[in-house]
């Protein structure tokens, strides 16, 4: 499985591989879900890889005016 939002890939913090699965198959996925790095067996939760995704600020209500 690969996490994709838009063309962002998350990758692993170890080893920056794009693969994971999820530690427990039968469960759906959430914020709290440990997942399973392919590459290097690293197990973080899905909540710590979107951390990645970078944060954008939204123009100010007022900015249009």
């Amino acid at each position: 499985m690969k996490v994709r939002i838009g063309t962002l890939v998350m990758r692993c913090l170890a080893c920056q591989a794009e693969e994971w699965r999820p530690s427990d198959a039968s469960a759906p996925l959430s914020l709290l879900s440990e997942v399973i790095c392919l590459g290097c067996g690293a197990r973080p939760s899905c909540g710590d890889l979107a951390l990645q995704l970078p944060l954008v600020d939204e123009p100010a209500a007022d900015a249009a005016e």
